[in-house]
């Protein structure tokens, strides 16, 4: 809800949302998985105002913050990241 907030101050950012997953399972699932997991934001945000453009991808578990395999790892590179990519 925050990032709905300051994105309804800056209509004109075009905006990336890009998902990602953990190492665990089929590599092709987790870049659908990420990139579904992208759109829902994308839904979230536009069904609550944000009228910014918007681009979605899914990076599957080929970005992740964390290269070890724990279950803390795990979880933060299960994510979703904002990236501003132009303002008119």
């Amino acid at each position: 809800d925050r990032v709905g907030h300051a994105l309804k101050r800056a209509p004109d950012a075009a905006i990336e949302i890009a998902g990602h997953t953990d190492p665990y399972g089929d590599p092709e699932y987790n870049l659908e998985l990420s990139r579904r997991r992208a759109e829902s934001v994308r839904q979230y945000l536009a069904d609550h105002g944000a009228a910014n453009r918007f681009s979605v991808v899914g990076y599957g578990s080929t970005r992740p913050l964390i290269n070890e395999r724990t279950r803390a790892a795990s979880q933060k590179n299960r994510r979703i990241e904002f990236r501003v990519k132009e303002e008119r």
